[in-house]
């Protein structure tokens, strides 16, 4: 998809990090275009979202939660179905050129409005190095941070290790209280306390974060919907926040491009 854009007039974009933006977003486009490997795969591509969206996806993306349950893709049988190339749930056959439609479908009536109101968010805060006295002209193909953001590059990496552990289940009551100790900073305490408390105490929840206690097929169902329910509406948030405060920085400006003495 991004070789359709090669000859796009990028550099005719004077607000840098905008173009930037682009870039990660045609990446999460991208990703849905194929099929993913399982469910684990579309949370963790759901993450990317969240914050290459710039946290606009609602939560009832993520979650049957409060919701009517068609809009909750992982609950939704034929998004499902659709996103892994394969029946999910009680659908009985997958055409492949259905699945694909159905994730364009997807791309272009939830995906894309989410990430049109991101570039709303801080297209105007975006620096514009076309104006008088900006700073050094910065190449949007060498910066690697979400709208130039590093704050939002720093919450990625947070956000992805939090989700792949905590998918991967806990060995002890103990690691879970480390992971979750560890998410509330992460998130900057969007992760709701009392949600972390109740899932360390409510015996179904607990025995499901185990990942060696019980039915290990249902543990990891669970988690993943608990990880849909709580921790991605959580890192949500954080990204909303985190682009609508963060500051922009040029990663050439990054490195020391001093020559040493001899």
């Amino acid at each position: 998809m991004k070789s359709f854009l090669d000859d796009a007039p990028v550099d005719a974009m004077g607000r840098r990090a905008l173009a930037t933006l682009s870039n990660g977003e045609l990446e999460v486009v991208a990703d849905a275009v194929t099929p993913f490997e399982d469910r684990r795969a579309v949370i963790e591509w759901m993450t990317r979202c969240a914050v290459h969206s710039l946290g606009q996806l609602p939560d009832g993306w993520f979650t049957a939660e409060g919701t009517a349950v068609e809009t909750a893709v992982l609950f939704d049988r034929v998004l499902m179905s659709a996103l892994l190339g394969r029946p999910w749930g009680n659908l009985s056959n997958v055409d492949e050129g259905w699945a694909r439609e159905q994730r364009l479908g997807l791309l272009a009536k939830d995906l894309l409005p989410a990430l049109h109101r991101g570039v709303r968010e801080i297209r105007w805060n975006a620096t514009d190095y076309t104006a008088p006295q900006e700073p050094v002209d910065p190449d949007p193909s060498n910066q690697r941070h979400p709208a130039m953001r590093p704050g939002l590059s720093d919450l990625l990496t947070r956000a992805e290790w939090l989700v792949e552990r905590f998918l991967d289940g806990f060995e002890s009551g103990a690691e879970y209280l480390s992971w979750a100790t560890f998410a509330t900073t992460a998130t900057y305490g969007e992760l709701d306390d009392e949600v972390a408390r109740r899932a360390y105490f409510e015996t179904s929840i607990r025995s499901a974060l185990l990942s060696t206690e019980g039915d290990l097929a249902r543990g990891r169902f669970t988690r993943e919907n608990w990880a849909a329910k709580y921790l991605l509406p959580a890192i949500t948030r954080t990204a909303q926040r985190e682009a609508a405060r963060g500051h922009e920085k040029d990663e050439a400006a990054e490195t020391d491009t001093s020559i040493p003495s001899t």
